[in-house]
Order: structure tokens, then C-alpha cells, then sequence
């Protein structure tokens, strides 16, 4: 008889059935879990891809702007949003603003410089991630995502992304681009840090370099102290003998006039000797011989030229002893001033380094005084007439103009000199330029000058061309009457 195995063969198909459920749920599961894990790699590759190219983008800075541009775009493409906006501020004030959109989408302009300003000062003060639905003022604006860009200590700007309605942004996607916020956080500290370096570093250079300046010209005011005082020695030594010699040549044309008239006479008295006495004959023809050689005619015409020579060069030694004197005085008191006298006085001085090449015109037409002080306004026209001279190689001429003008005084100096580009006029009256060659100038008689004259409340400008020559016009306020009554009373009083 044959054993039924039916209810055998349906338990083992029932087991298997079983196995196989159970396996082809275990492999759903697995595929899920692989499906899941492939979907975290290639998010988390996303990720990646996004820091890295942020961290390139700050690798390779060329341009804040360009580097924050490059941020706010693979931001939105990273969060799929529609555009996005990403500002920076400083003491609560917005810096700079750049905007991003794609084509398909305007929604950048719905949010108005003062619903943006709103969300910026938001996130400064809180320095925490902000949406729309913070407050009630935002319930207009599209969905957005503030994202606060901060540094170690606070929050430097924001970033705005503007995302698509009913979206939900996982949490690694907002770790992700904190983090990316994070980092340019800190490339805009290093920025700020460099730019403050670079700016500390030019305060530095510019102190230093006015520390120089000072330091130089207080070497140069000290160098016209002493010569001043050597000028005003040398000028004391040139009036004493230059006082004999003085009065020497006023008692010697006496002299030579008493002699000449006792000449004429011996002359006149020589035609009425007898001639029949020898030894008056050899006498008379031993003084007409003499007579002959030295040409007795001539001497008696030259010898008053010659005194008058003398006296005149006397004279000009005398007017530059004055000048000398008047160069020395170093006072720092401001008297009142006749600008033609002072002019005339510094181009007694500069006359020697000039005389030989340069004609000099003189035409003084100023009457008001003016109120400064002599010798620091000596030291600005012997700088500019000594520097006209230095300009005109070969022959020119140098014209001294002044004048009244309206509430000024006006000196006027030009030369027929190699003149002067533009940009070395611009920079004539910086300290330590010069044009002269290497040990032939300090570079800062202009620079001096132009203090004094500033210091006196004037003026100076300059006009070249090159070829035709410079001019240099100064400009001096007048004194007002109760400056000239004050200083005649101390005058009269003195």
C-alpha cells in the first residue's frame, strides 16, 4: 500500500515559501539600506563638492567681491533655492550688497532695502538662523533662510537664500552651509585683520615719514640759524673797516682836489720861471718829460673817475652788509614789513650767484606794509630768485614783481628758465624733491618756504612751462591800520 505524502510536501513548501518571504524581505531591506546609504553618499558628496569649492573660491581670492559672488551662487545651486542675497555690514551699517537670481525667478526685488535692512540687523544683533516666519513684518517676503556669516567673536554679514514654498532643508544641508558661512567668516576677519595691518602700517610709514621731515627740517633750520648768525658776524666785520675806508675816500677826494688845484697852479706858475737860468730850463724840461710819460693830462681826468669807482664799490659792499644784517635777524616777532625793501635787501644776497648770467627787472609797485617776519621772508625769496638762477643755464632774465591787489600784497618772480613739467609742479613743494642733482640740494627750501608763507597766512603758487620758464607768485595779506598804529606806537614807545 503507498504512504501519502502530500501533507509532507506541503509543509516543505510552506517552508520554503516561508524562506523565500523571508529572504525577499531581507533583500528589500538590504536594497533600502543600500538605496539609502547610496543616497547619504551622494549627498554627503554634494556636500562636499559644495565646502570644496568654497574652500577653493578662498584658496584662490582674487577679489572679495568675486569670492562672495562665488559663494552666494554655489549656495543657491547647494540648496536649490531661487536666488539669494548675501550682505556685509560693519557697526550695524550695511557695507555691501550683492544680489543672485536665476533667470526664471524675480524674487530678489521683493525684498526692499528696508525689509532687508530689517533681516540684516536681526541677524547682527542675534547672530542666529532666521526665516520669514520670525516675524510678522517678513510674512510678505518669499520664504527665505538668513544664514549669519561670523568670525570667532561676532557676525560680520548675512546670507539669504531664498527657497522654494513647502520645502522642507534637511539638517545636514544647514550644517553644511553654516560651516560654509563659517569659512568665509574667517576669510573676511583675515581681510579685516590684513587691512587693518596695511593700514596701521601706512600710518607708520606716514609718521615716519614726518618724523623725517621734521627731523630734516629742523637740520635745515638750525644750518640757516648758524648762518645767520656767521652773516651777521661777517657783517659786522665788513662796517668796521668798510667805515674807514669811508672816510678815507671822502678825505682823500679832498685831497686829491687840494693836489690837482696845486698842479694847475705849479703849471700855470711854470710859464713865468725865466727860462734864461739852466738849472730852470733842466728842471722844466725834466717836468715836461715826466709830464709826457705819465700822461699828467690823463691822470688828472681818470683819478676822479676812479674815486668815484671806489666810493661806489664802497657802496656796494656797504648795501650788501645790510643785507647781510638784515638776513641774520632771527627774531621770531612779525613787525611790520615794506615787501619792496625786503625783496631788494635778499637780492643784494643772491646777487653773486646770479649777476653773471641772469638780467634782473625790478618793478616794486606794492605800498601797504604787510606784517611777518623778515628774515623768514628773506629765506623764501632767496629760495625762489637762487632757484631761478639755478633754472637758467646759459643767459636769461629774472623779473621781480610787486604790487597791491584787493586785500594783498603780491610777489610776482619769474625767470626765462628750462621751466617745469606738470608733474614735477606737483610735487615742488613736497619735502625732499628736487630736480637738482644728487648733493646739489636738500629738496626742502620749497618745502620750507612754503610752511613760512602758509604760517604767514599767504599763498604760493607756481606756473611753468616748459621752455618759457617759472613764475612764482606769493601772496601776503596786508597789515589792517590797527596793526600799523600798534606797531608805530611800539616804535615811538621804543
Amino acid at each position: 500500500m503507498t504512504e501519502d505524502n502530500t501533507p509532507l510536501l506541503q509543509k516543505k513548501i510552506e517552508r520554503l515559501q516561508k524562506a523565500k518571504s523571508q529572504a525577499e524581505r531581507l533583500l528589500e531591506d538590504k536594497s533600502r539600506e543600500l538605496y539609502q546609504a547610496r543616497e547619504k553618499l551622494m549627498g554627503e558628496k554634494q556636500h562636499l563638492l559644495y565646502l570644496n569649492k568654497i574652500f577653493k573660491s578662498i584658496k584662490n581670492f582674487s577679489s572679495l567681491e568675486s569670492t562672495l559672488q562665488q559663494y552666494l551662487e554655489e549656495s543657491c545651486t547647494f540648496m536649490q533655492t531661487q536666488g539669494g542675497i548675501i550682505a556685509l555690514a560693519e557697526n550695524g551699517n550695511l557695507l555691501q550688497r550683492i544680489d543672485f537670481e536665476y533667470p526664471q525667478y524675480d524674487v530678489t526685488q521683493k525684498f526692499s532695502s528696508d525689509i532687508f535692512d530689517l533681516i540684516l540687523q536681526e541677524i547682527l544683533h542675534h547672530g542666529n538662523l532666521l526665516t520669514n516666519t520670525a516675524k510678522k513684518e517678513f510674512e510678505t517676503c518669499p520664504p527665505f533662510l538668513g544664514i549669519p556669516i561670523k568670525n570667532e567673536t561676532k557676525t560680520l554679514g548675512v546670507l539669504v537664500l531664498i527657497t522654494p514654498s513647502k520645502r522642507a532643508l534637511s539638517k545636514d544641508a544647514l550644517s553644511t552651509t553654516k560651516m560654509a558661512a563659517r569659512q568665509m567668516g574667517g576669510l573676511i576677519q583675515q581681510l579685516h585683520a590684513k587691512e587693518q595691518l596695511n593700514n596701521n602700517y601706512q600710518s607708520a610709514m606716514k609718521a615716519l615719514k614726518a618724523l623725517k621731515s621734521t627731523q630734516r627740517q629742523l637740520v635745515q633750520s638750525e644750518k640757516m640759524a648758524s648762518l645767520g648768525t656767521i652773516a651777521a658776524g661777517v657783517a659786522h666785520e665788513i662796517n668796521n673797516p668798510l667805515a674807514f675806508i669811508s672816510s678815507n675816500m671822502n678825505t682823500l677826494r679832498i685831497y686829491t682836489d687840494y693836489l690837482l688845484a696845486m698842479i694847475s697852479y705849479y703849471q700855470e706858475a711854470e710859464q713865468h720861471l725865466p727860462q734864461e737860468d739852466q738849472k730852470v730850463q733842466k728842471i722844466i724840461a725834466a717836468l715836461g718829460e715826466l709830464r709826457q710819460k705819465e700822461d699828467l693830462d690823463f691822470v688828472k681826468e681818470d683819478i676822479h673817475t676812479l674815486l668815484s669807482e671806489t666810493e661806489d664799490g664802497a657802496k656796494r659792499v656797504r648795501d650788501i652788509a645790510m643785507g647781510l644784517k638784515s638776513f641774520s635777524h632771527v627774531d621770531d616777532n612779525q613787525i611790520l614789513i615794506d615787501v619792496n625793501q625786503c625783496v631788494a635787501a635778499t637780492l643784494k644776497i643772491a646777487m653773486n650767484e646770479i649777476k653773471y648770467h641772469c638780467d634782473i627787472v625790478e618793478d616794486f609797485q606794492a605800498t601797504h606794509p604787510i606784517l611777518g617776519n623778515t628774515s623768514q621772508l628773506s629765506q623764501v625769496f632767496l629760495n625762489i630768485i637762487v632757484n631761478a638762477g639755478h633754472a637758467i643755464e646759459d643767459k636769461g632774465t629774472i623779473t621781480i614783481q610787486t604790487y597791491d591787489e584787493d586785500d594783498t600784497v603780491v610777489v610776482k618772480i619769474s625767470d626765462t628758465g628750462k621751466g617745469m613739467n606738470e608733474k614735477t609742479m606737483a610735487q615742488i613743494f613736497t619735502p625732499f624733491f628736487t630736480t637738482k642733482a644728487v648733493g646739489k640740494g636738500t629738496g626742502l627750501g620749497l618745502s620750507i618756504s612754503y610752511n613760512i608763507i602758509t604760517n604767514h597766512h599767504g599763498t604760493i603758487t607756481v606756473d611753468s612751462v616748459i621752455g618759457d620758464g617759472t613764475t612764482f607768485t606769493i601772496t601776503l595779506p596786508k597789515a589792517d591800520s590797527e596793526m600799523i598804529n600798534t606797531e608805530i606806537q611800539n616804535q615811538e614807545e621804543a
